[in-house]
């Protein structure tokens, strides 16, 4: 029985992804985390708020719109997570992530 993730964990989960495999295309980061496509959109809006990601245009490849990729702010918070789970509980207070 897994245990139920928390906002923090799926958060720290899609970095994770993207620092390791970027550029991450949209689908392929839906798929891993396991998330609806609209339930990852508010993550990454978030995430690209909180400067750790960036949209990247497409590349060579026209049949992807985007890509994700780490800022230089993400690579640096990935090498604390704790100091990620700090910045992360003092921006989820001012900005909640919706996922209505």
């Amino acid at each position: 029985m897994s245990r139920h993730r928390d906002r923090y964990d799926i958060s720290l989960e899609i970095l994770q992804y993207i620092r390791e495999n970027e550029p991450v295309k949209p689908t392929r980061l839906t798929h891993h985390v396991n998330l609806s496509w609209r339930t990852k959109n508010a993550y990454i809006s978030t995430l690209i708020n909180f400067g750790l990601v960036e949209k990247t245009a497409p590349g060579e490849n026209k049949n992807c719109k985007h890509t994700y990729s780490l800022t230089s702010e993400g690579h640096n918070l990935m090498k604390s997570p704790d100091r990620f789970r700090t910045l992360y509980t003092l921006f989820n207070k001012e900005e909640k992530i919706c996922l209505n």
